[in-house]
């Protein structure tokens, strides 16, 4: 799924254009560059190592099937509703300390 082992070869390919440059501004590009594939790479081998871990959108079980989908406009706006409901009682309680 995730692999960082592209931006890595993109880095080394950056690294070694910048030992054979010549121009200083161009050394320092492609060092800006090396480190950003090489921090890419490090994103990705992340998200591989951690993947399982992550929240993923809500979803709703049907009875019928046992399938689970995505939540419809409706739903979200329900959710939303509440979730704003709560922040503004939330507001009201703190409002003397504000």
């Amino acid at each position: 799924m995730f692999t960082g082992d592209r931006y890595r070869t993109k880095a080394a390919e950056c690294a070694e254009s910048a030992r054979n440059a010549t121009a200083p501004n161009e050394i320092r590009d492609l060092r800006r560059s090396q480190k950003a594939f090489s921090d890419l790479a490090k994103n990705e081998d992340w998200l591989a190592d951690n993947f399982d871990k992550m929240i993923g959108p809500a979803r709703i079980h049907t009875e019928d099937h046992g399938v689970e989908t995505p939540p419809g406009d409706a739903a979200i706006a329900a959710i939303e509703d509440r979730i704003f409901r709560c922040l503004g009682a939330a507001l009201i309680m703190q409002w003397s300390t504000i």
